[in-house]
């Protein structure tokens, strides 16, 4: 058993311009695959989709991070999205491709982009929801269980 008032988690929201920069200096942690990454990896025509669902200012699925007291987060879960901002807009390793509103952007990696696009980008906010270090392992396993158990997405 463990004290429920010892669990440290809180919720923030950051732009993307913001978690691109922690990704550049390394305060973001990706790690390879994690393995609670159901399926295959994106593929450029998945990332280009979410890629354009910004464009759409659709709403984006909050981000789990575990803090660490040097205040670097480690990715529990997200992974694919936040592969695919390090992937499309830091190392530039795809260009977008197969794009069903915005065909304009077709072809196109992050530096390419128009400038408007771009901010779209950069201006939108992602809720993060932050596990401090300081929280119990078993509630932090727990909360992570339940991320990839119960969720279900009904369409």
């Amino acid at each position: 058993m463990y004290d429920t008032y010892s669990a440290r988690i809180w919720q923030t929201t950051n732009n993307i311009g913001l978690i691109l920069s922690r990704l550049h200096d390394n305060k973001i942690i990706l790690p390879p695959q994690p393995e609670n990454v159901d399926g295959e990896i994106w593929g450029n025509g998945t990332k280009s989709l979410w890629i354009e669902s910004i464009f759409l200012r659709l709403p984006i699925m909050p981000i789990f991070v575990i803090e660490y007291p040097n205040a670097a987060w480690k990715v529990v879960a997200g992974w694919q999205e936040m592969n695919t901002l390090k992937d499309y807009c830091l190392s530039q390793s795809f260009a977008l491709g197969k794009m069903e509103f915005f065909s304009e952007a077709d072809g196109l990696k992050f530096s390419e982009l128009p400038r408007g696009l771009e901010r779209r980008i950069l201006e939108t906010s992602i809720n993060i929801v932050i596990i401090e270090s300081v929280t119990p392992q078993n509630v932090t396993n727990s909360l992570i269980n339940r991320l990839f158990t119960h969720h279900r997405f009904i369409v």
